[in-house]
């Protein structure tokens, strides 16, 4: 009886860290996922001479700039705006 206590107790404490860290993880990969495509599309305006006005689309970035088109680990959707805005998701913000 103590031991099944003793463990129920670990788990209170252990399951709420455990979902922290997750939830800390999927924002970190989604910054890292923004910082690539805001990248790529400094690369892509450079490259067609594009004015910070023009907006790519995600095809105009994929495979050329960046290897892949990234997906958020929420489901989130990016937004990659003009030369001027940071891509920004739908789920973590900039």
């Amino acid at each position: 009886m103590i031991v099944v206590l003793v463990i129920s107790i670990l788990a209170m404490i252990a399951v709420p860290a455990w979902q922290y860290t997750r939830q800390r993880t999927h924002e970190r990969a989604c910054e890292a996922n923004r910082s690539k495509l805001n990248d790529a599309k400094a690369q892509w305006m450079a490259a067609t001479g594009a004015v910070p006005a023009d907006v790519p689309d995600m095809t105009d970035l994929a495979p050329t700039y960046i290897k892949e088109i990234p997906r958020c680990p929420q489901h989130g959707v990016y937004t990659l705006g003009d030369g001027n805005t940071r891509v920004s998701c739908s789920v973590h913000g900039q």
